[in-house]
C-alpha cells in the first residue's frame, strides 16, 4: 500500500507556495464522500491542507483495490495539469478534508510565465508525479507472476557504464534527429544545441546493463535509438523505447540517488547520457522543458501503471 511519501506543500518554497495559492479554491468535504470517481472527465488537483483520502481501483472480478493513501500536504488529480484524459482511480475522505482545487487550466497558465518560481513549482509537481510511479511500481513487483525468479543481490555504488566509452560528439546530425524525437517536442533548436553541449554519447549493445539496482544515480538517460527494459527482483517493469528517458529521478531529487531498478538494453542502441550537475547549470528554458517532458512520460507511465495494477 503506498502513501505519499513526502507532503506536497512542504517540498515548495514560500514564493512557489504562494503562487499555487493564487489560483487555488478551498474545499471542503465530510467523510465517505467521493472527491472523484474513476472513469469521469479530470479537472484539475486537489491538494489537502488537513484531512484524508484513499484512492481505489476496481479489478475485473469487482474486487477493490486501493492504490494510494493520502495525508495532509498530499495532492492527487495532478495528472491533469498535465494533460487532459479522465480519473485513473475513485478517491474519498476517509476523515474530513479540507484543501485546495487547482484547475487545469489555471495551473497551465501559472508555469507558462516561465518565472522561477513556477518552475520550481512544476519541478515540484514533477517529482511528486515520480514518487507516485515509484509507488505503484513496487505494488506491481510486489504482485506474484509464474515468470518470476530469485531476487539477485544489488550491486550498490557501481556504476555499469563505468568502463564504456562516453562521447563528446553525437554520432549522428543531432540538429536533424532531436528535433523528430517527442522528448524535444517543445525545445527549441538552441535548447536542443544546449542538451548536446552537456550530454555524452555511447553505444549499448543488447544485453548490457545500464543501470543497476543499488547504485547511485548522477545522469539520466535519453534513449535516441533502440529499446531497454527496466526490471526489479527479475520482475518486468516498463519496456522503453526510442524518444523516451530513464533514470530521471536522480535529476528530479535533486541529490544523491540510488537506483531503484535495473535497466538493460534490449536491443543495440544509441544513449544520450545527461550528468545531473551539467543540467543543474543549464538556462531556465533548457530546464523548464525537461521537466514539461518529464512530466508528459509520468503520466503515461502512472496510467500504464494503474491499468496493468487493475488487471492483475
Amino acid at each position: 500500500m503506498s502513501t505519499a511519501a513526502r507532503s506536497f506543500l512542504e517540498g515548495l518554497d514560500d514564493e512557489a507556495r504562494e503562487l499555487l495559492m493564487s489560483v487555488a479554491a478551498p474545499i471542503s468535504f465530510t467523510v465517505g464522500s467521493t472527491l472523484v470517481r474513476h472513469g469521469d472527465p479530470a479537472r484539475g488537483a486537489y491538494v489537502l491542507r488537513q484531512g484524508s483520502v484513499e484512492a481505489n481501483v476496481t479489478l475485473p472480478g469487482g474486487e477493490t483495490l486501493t492504490v494510494a493513501r493520502l495525508g495532509a500536504g498530499g495532492v492527487f488529480g495532478e495528472m491533469s495539469l498535465v494533460e487532459q484524459g479522465t480519473c485513473t482511480a475513485t478517491v474519498r475522505a476517509t476523515a474530513p478534508v479540507d484543501g485546495w482545487f487547482v484547475a487545469s487550466e489555471d495551473f497551465r497558465a501559472l508555469v507558462s510565465r516561465r518565472q522561477p518560481a513556477a518552475t520550481r513549482l512544476q519541478h515540484a509537481l514533477t517529482l511528486t508525479l515520480a514518487e507516485k510511479l515509484a509507488a505503484l511500481n513496487a505494488q506491481l513487483r510486489d504482485c506474484a507472476a509464474p515468470e518470476d525468479r530469485p531476487a539477485r543481490g544489488a550491486s550498490a555504488g557501481i556504476d555499469p557504464l563505468a568502463g564504456v566509452p562516453r562521447s563528446r560528439v553525437a554520432p549522428f546530425d543531432v540538429s536533424g534527429f532531436l528535433p523528430r524525437l517527442p522528448f524535444f517536442e517543445r525545445f527549441s533548436a538552441a535548447e536542443i544545441w544546449e542538451v548536446a553541449r552537456i550530454s555524452a554519447w555511447n553505444n549499448a549493445r543488447n544485453g548490457e546493463v545500464l543501470m543497476k539496482e543499488g547504485e547511485r544515480g548522477d545522469y539520466f538517460c535519453l534513449i535516441a535509438d533502440g529499446q531497454l527494459k527496466v526490471t526489479k527482483r527479475n520482475k518486468l517493469l516498463n519496456v522503453l523505447r526510442t524518444g523516451e528517458c530513464v533514470g530521471e529521478m536522480a535529476y528530479l531529487q535533486k541529490g544523491a540517488h540510488v537506483r531503484g531498478a535495473d535497466v538493460t538494453a534490449m536491443s543495440d542502441c544509441k544513449i544520450v547520457t545527461v550528468p545531473n550537475d551539467k543540467l543543474e547549470r543549464a538556462s531556465d528554458a533548457c530546464r523548464h522543458k525537461f521537466d514539461r517532458a518529464f512530466m508528459a512520460i509520468l503520466v503515461e507511465r502512472l496510467s500504464m501503471a494503474n491499468i496493468r495494477l487493475s488487471g492483475v
